[in-house]
C-alpha cells in the first residue's frame, strides 16, 4: 500500500431549484505529479523512470474509478480520506494494489 496526497479547495454542489440539496465534495486531480505520491527512489524501482508518472496516474485511475471527478465529503469511499481542519483539504487516497508496488 502506498499513499496519495493533494491538497485541494472543498466546493459546494447541488442541484438547481433545490436549496436543501447542496453538498460540500472534493474534487480529484485531473493528473498527478511524483510529488503527490509518498514513494522515493529508495522505495520503488521505477520511481526515476520517464514512466513513472504514467504509472502513477494509471494506479490513480484504476482506484478511484467511478469518483473520477468528485466525491461528497459525507460520503467518501474507504479508500479516501480528508483532513478539513485548515484552509485546502488534504486528500489522502490509499492504493492497495500490489502489481504497482516493485521491493528493490
Amino acid at each position: 500500500m502506498y499513499k496519495i496526497q493533494f491538497k485541494t479547495k472543498l466546493k459546494n454542489y447541488g442541484v438547481l431549484g433545490q436549496d436543501d440539496s447542496d453538498y460540500k465534495a472534493i474534487e480529484y486531480k485531473k493528473k498527478l505529479t511524483r510529488k503527490d505520491c509518498d514513494l522515493n527512489a529508495t522505495k520503488h524501482n521505477w520511481y526515476n523512470s520517464d514512466m513513472f508518472e504514467s504509472m502513477l496516474n494509471r494506479a490513480y485511475k484504476e482506484t478511484i474509478g467511478q469518483y473520477t471527478n468528485h466525491s461528497d465529503i459525507t460520503k467518501l469511499p474507504e479508500f479516501v480520506s480528508i483532513d478539513t481542519s485548515k484552509f485546502l483539504a488534504v486528500v489522502t487516497i490509499e492504493i492497495h494494489n500490489d502489481k504497482y508496488q516493485q521491493k528493490i
